[in-house]
This record gives structure tokens, C-alpha cells and sequence, in this order.
């Protein structure tokens, strides 16, 4: 356990965006929703809040892994040589310009 405690605070104080605390944020999201479903099973709280808040840890779950994907993806890009923020945008178009 420690050895995993120490190995998430690296994750978070290293410096850049790293996509290796996406599992350790969806697996916080996922045991949220867990004891949502738990305290909604056993009236805890109002259901009302717990559908709300059920609903934005989806909502960020989603979002996490939807902005990992295009990371991803845009990384991929930069590394074949293609311009990752604007695909219509060639190496060739942009010369054509400058005349």
C-alpha cells in the first residue's frame, strides 16, 4: 500500500500533463459511484443529491477519458509528422501562403 501511495504522489507533483493518473482518477470516480449506489440503496442521503452527484462523476469520468483519447491521438499525429491541431493544414498549403 504504501509502495501505491507514493507511486499516485509522484503522478501528481511531477511536472507536464502525464496520462498515467487517468486510471488512478477513474478508479476514484468509480468508488464514488460505488458508495453512491450503496447510499442510495440504503436511503442515506436524498436521492435527488445522489443522482446529482452521480451524474457529474460520470460526466467527469467521461470527460477524463474522452480528453486522454485525443491527447493520445494528437500525440500520435506529432509523432508521424502531421500537424496535429489543424489536419487541413499542410507543410505545402502554408508555403502557398507566404507567396
Amino acid at each position: 500500500m504504501e509502495s501505491l501511495g507514493r507511486w499516485i504522489i509522484d503522478i501528481i507533483f511531477q511536472p507536464g500533463s502525464s496520462l498515467r493518473l487517468v486510471p488512478a482518477i477513474n478508479g476514484s470516480l468509480l468508488a464514488l459511484l460505488l458508495l453512491l449506489a450503496w447510499a442510495a440503496w440504503y436511503e442515506v442521503i436524498p436521492s435527488v443529491h445522489l443522482a446529482v452527484l452521480a451524474f457529474l462523476s460520470v460526466g467527469l469520468m467521461a470527460s477524463v477519458s474522452w480528453f486522454a483519447s485525443e491527447f493520445l491521438e494528437a500525440k500520435k499525429k506529432a509523432e508521424n509528422g502531421q500537424n496535429a491541431l489543424r489536419p487541413d493544414m499542410s507543410k505545402s498549403s502554408i508555403d502557398d501562403k507566404e507567396d
